[in-house]
């Protein structure tokens, strides 16, 4: 069986998917975010439309954090 490994993971080529949708992805056509394996398109849907990276992992707010240190 073919494998895939990236990020120091080894998946089969058919476990080698999208968290959200299921979707196989593909060398070129993915996201890796804290463990999790997405296609670009959920990814671009959870991550970057809400502009922060930090509030999409349920995070406090980087720039928060600098501004608490400030006062």
């Amino acid at each position: 069986m073919e494998v895939i490994t990236v990020h120091g993971l080894t998946y089969h080529k058919n476990c080698f998917r999208c968290i959200e949708c299921k979707s196989i992805l593909r060398m070129h056509s993915y996201s890796y975010n804290q463990g999790l394996l997405y296609c670009i398109t959920h990814f671009k849907q959870l991550f970057i439309t809400r502009g922060n990276y930090d509030s999409a992992f349920g995070l406090e707010r980087h720039n928060d954090k600098w501004n608490s240190k400030l006062c």
